[in-house]
C-alpha cells in the first residue's frame, strides 16, 4: 500500500492524537496536517473508538489501546524514523498514557 512506503521512507513521522470536538477530518485539523506535511512529516491519525467512523464506546482504557495499537503498527512499518506523538486537548492525555505505556515496556 502507498501508505506503507510512505511510512518506510525517510521523513519522520508525527502521531496525532485529536482532541474531543470532531474527528480527525475537522477543517482545522486538516490544515494542520498540510502545514505539519509541507515541513516535510508525514502525519498519520485515527478517530478513536466511538468518534468519527470508529466503531465502539469511547472509554480512557480503549481509546489509550487504540493509540498504542496504531503506534505499534506505525513502528512495524517505519524502520528507524523517529514517530513523535502529538496530542491535543483530549489527545494530550491519550499521548500521555500513550507514552506511559511505551514507557513501561
Amino acid at each position: 500500500m502507498w501508505y506503507e512506503d510512505a511510512l518506510a521512507s525517510s521523513h519522520p513521522i508525527i502521531l496525532y492524537l485529536h482532541g474531543n470536538a470532531g474527528t480527525r477530518g475537522g477543517d482545522h485539523r486538516v490544515e494542520l496536517y498540510k502545514v505539519l506535511s509541507s515541513l516535510g512529516y508525514h502525519v498519520f491519525t485515527f478517530d478513536y473508538r466511538g468518534w468519527g467512523d470508529s466503531m465502539g464506546t469511547p472509554s480512557e482504557r480503549g481509546m489509550t489501546y487504540d493509540a498504542l495499537h496504531v503506534f505499534d503498527w506505525i513502528k512495524a512499518r517505519s524502520g528507524d524514523n523517529p514517530v513523535y506523538i502529538w496530542g491535543h486537548s483530549l489527545g494530550t492525555g491519550v499521548a500521555t498514557n500513550l507514552v506511559r505505556r511505551l514507557c513501561e515496556r
